[in-house]
Formats: structure tokens, sequence, C-alpha cells
């Protein structure tokens, strides 16, 4: 577990300071929160898609625009999946993260990687209804973590896909 969120924070922080991003990089980058992330009634889908990568021999989605640092991404730790949103502010001032997927909602303790990485990550057993909702690959997942802007995914059939490798 630890050594996915290093490879997954390691990632973001070389992919921000990569020379070809320069200043042209510095442009797009918003100052405000992007409107596929503001209020709930407002909130349409972020701009991205899910791709698959193996990390520690382990499948990891991670969701984001191409050639971006990822926004979330979702893995396997033995019987559990892992949903985790990238964020600037240091996890150790987050408790929570709310989850909604297919008309379900999860309000789940942030989890703690000890180094303060930017990221927050919650651990949802195989067993737990919500993976079974954020299996079915329609709709949009929301993610809610501490006073970040609601981050709008759009669902996958590679999530359940995800799921059913997780489970073996």
């Amino acid at each position: 577990m630890r050594d996915l969120l290093l490879v997954l924070a390691a990632a973001l922080l070389l992919r921000s300071c990569e020379p070809s991003r320069g200043v042209e990089a510095a442009a797009r980058i918003p100052h405000t929160p992007a409107a596929a992330q503001l209020e709930p009634a407002s909130a349409s889908v972020a701009a991205g898609e899910w791709r698959r990568r193996d990390v520690d021999d382990r499948p990891v989605l991670l969701f984001g625009e191409s050639g971006a640092p990822p926004l979330a991404a979702i893995s396997c730790d033995r019987d559990a999946l892992l949903v985790e949103r990238m964020t600037m502010t240091p996890s150790g001032g987050i408790g929570s993260m709310t989850v909604t997927a297919d008309n379900r909602t999860r309000t789940l303790p942030v989890m703690s990687d000890g180094a303060g990485l930017p990221n927050g990550g919650v651990s949802l057993k195989l067993s737990d209804r919500m993976v079974e909702s954020l299996g079915r690959g329609s709709g949009r997942i929301e993610l809610d973590l501490g006073d970040e802007p609601r981050l709008v995914l759009p669902a996958d059939r590679q999530i359940g896909a995800l799921v059913d490798e997780c489970r073996g």
C-alpha cells in the first residue's frame, strides 16, 4: 500500500517538474476550481479518461487527461479496493472522504500514509456494496475530500473489470 502511494506521489511530483511542460503548461493550470469540480448542482464530469497501469504487480486505474498528473486512482490491496483522490492538501489535514456512486454514498476515514503525501484515499472491503456500485460502469462517481472541490468522474467498465481482478 505504502509503495503504491509513494509511486503515485512520485509520478505526480515528477510530472509537475518536467521541463517540457514549462510556461505553456503553467498557463493551462487553473487558479480556481474547474467547473467540473464545483457545487453538486452544477457539477459536470471532469475531463480525462481511465487508464490502466500495473504498479508493483498490482493493477491500478488512473483518471486524468493524457500527459497530465492523475486526478484519482483506484487499485487493489489484498481484500480491499483503494479509492484515491490526488490533492495538494497534506493528508494529515483531511479526516474523511465521501464517495458517491450509483445512488449510494459512503463517508470513510482517509487512510494515513505516514508521509503526508498529496492524496486522500479510502479503503473499501471487496464485499462492501459500494464496491459493486463503483464497478457497475454507469453514471458517475463523486469524490468529496476535505475542503477540496467535489471531483466528479465518469463511471467506467474498467472499474468493474478491476474489481473482478481484485477478487481473483
